[in-house]
């Protein structure tokens, strides 16, 4: 009965001796942190707790004794207070995190130096990414203009420059600025795959697929109203120039191993001629529109049949057409011509790798152009020196060809040595040229009492067959071997 009592007296007064623990987290411009959880440790055994959107924690039911209160937070050190509960109710607790030292440690590793001996990593070559790309001041996107400057100035026998796309020459790059990945310059000499001198090659590298779409879109444009005043002009030329292009690449449909890259431009420039001129009746001071519009489109079908076959199917076209080309200066309006050139190419290119140490790859272009120019006058061509050009250009030709290259390229590893071999077809064309040039003639004055007296000092006149077709055939085989 007695042990009873104690019970029932006892129990009371422990019950009363559990206390509540709160408090506040406060960041160190006393603003409250909610959402962080905060322990209440002792011994092995411990309690938590979630701070509230005022930053309030508690504990209730909590025996006197010492405990451990810990919390931490990203970018604050952490915090270990230690506490002592008693029997009677503590006041409210307050927590200032502080700002933790951000420490950071850097190991650089010394490594040998060491020199590449692949001819295609010699010093001064030149790569720019399309990250740079972006970035350059290029003025109309023209990259191969821009950075045909760093190309090797001297070229033997006028070689020219080698333009070669994804590994393989071509004419011309084919598709347009956003479509371009990558361009080297490398000045090294030792190749022979290609027929041009190698210090004077260009080498692009188109986008390859991807497993979904992406596009880039460009606009340029230029108005007459930033331009100087030309002196010459009796007022400013109302000239403006607009480029539109773009590129778009991707699967073809759910497909992953067909992708497709479309790329596009078109340039239109409202150009003008100004004319200055002394005719019969007085001075010429005109304006005269030479507009220009270019238009360029590409389309390619890649296919990845395994890792070791891909091949891709492309179509390129060009169309370009001027008016009142030659006009300006003394040369009026009337002996002007007018211009046009269009090509339309097909290529197919084949890559595989035949074993781990052989490597093969086969490219076929099949092109053909049509450029036409017409004089705006079917009349005599009239030169006055010093004084006016009028009358027709004489300028009546068309040109035309038909083109084929073809290159196989073998790429073979043997011990220590990398052999490159092949043949290849730089140009099989057909040619064609009507020159009606001059076919009514063009008289030549001194002066324009001469021309009112109807006394020319030269008559330049052509005739026979305007027309002239040849075939041209180049070919060409190649071995280098590297060690």
């Amino acid at each position: 009965m007695t042990r009873m009592l104690a019970i029932f007296v006892l129990l009371p007064l422990a019950l009363s001796a559990q206390m509540p623990v709160s408090g506040r987290l406060l960041d160190p411009s006393d603003a409250p942190v909610a959402g962080v959880t905060v322990m209440l440790q002792q011994n092995d055994s411990g309690m938590s707790a979630v701070t509230s959107e005022a930053g309030q924690f508690r504990f209730d039911n909590v025996r006197p004794g010492e405990y451990e209160l810990l919390t931490s937070v990203p970018g604050f050190d952490p915090i270990r207070r230690q506490l002592r509960v008693g029997r009677q109710p503590a006041r409210e607790l307050v927590i200032r995190l502080k700002i933790a030292v951000l420490r950071e440690e850097l190991n650089v590793a010394e490594q040998e130096r060491q020199v590449s001996v692949t001819p295609g990593q010699n010093a001064d070559a030149i790569s720019v990414e399309r990250t740079m790309l972006d970035n350059l001041p290029i003025l109309d996107n023209n990259y191969l203009s821009a950075l045909a400057r760093f190309l090797n100035p001297g070229t033997p026998g006028d070689a020219g420059t080698s333009l070669i796309v994804d590994g393989m020459e071509s004419r011309n790059v084919g598709m347009t600025a956003s479509a371009i990945q990558e361009i080297r310059i490398n000045n090294n000499p030792y190749t022979v795959e290609y027929p041009r001198w190698s210090r004077r090659r260009i080498e692009v590298i188109t986008k390859s697929s991807a497993d979904s779409y992406h596009g880039t879109f460009n606009f340029l444009f230029r108005d007459y109203h930033l331009n100087a005043r030309d002196a010459l002009a009796a007022q400013r030329p109302q000239e403006q120039r607009r480029i539109f292009e773009g590129s778009l690449f991707g699967p073809v449909g759910k497909s992953k191993n067909t992708s497709f890259l479309f790329s596009g431009a078109r340039e239109q420039e409202d150009l003008v001629a100004v004319v200055f001129a002394q005719s019969p009746f007085g001075p010429v001071n005109q304006n005269i529109p030479t507009p220009q519009v270019n238009t360029v489109t590409a389309l390619r079908v890649s296919r990845q049949w395994n890792e070791n076959h891909a091949m891709f199917w492309q179509v390129n076209f060009q169309d370009r057409w001027q008016n009142n080309l030659g006009a300006g200066g003394t040369t009026l309006a009337e002996a002007a011509a007018q211009n046009r050139f269009r090509e339309d190419e097909f290529i197919f290119n084949h890559r595989a790798i035949i074993n781990p140490k052989f490597l093969s790859q086969f490219r076929i272009l099949v092109g053909r152009y049509w450029s036409p120019t017409k004089s705006n006058l079917n009349a005599p061509k009239v030169v006055v020196t010093d004084a006016f050009t009028g009358g027709g250009a004489q300028a009546d030709r068309l040109s035309t060809e038909f083109h084929t290259s073809i290159t196989w390229l073998l790429t073979q590893t043997v011990g220590r040595h990398t052999l490159k071999y092949g043949f290849n077809v730089p140009d099989w064309s057909r040619r064609g040229l009507r020159d009606q040039t001059n076919q009514i003639g063009t008289l030549s004055f001194a002066s324009l009492a001469d021309f009112q007296s109807v006394r020319p000092f030269a008559a330049v006149l052509q005739r026979g067959d305007p027309k002239a077709v040849f075939i041209e055939k180049n070919l060409g085989g190649f071995l280098q071997d590297e060690w």
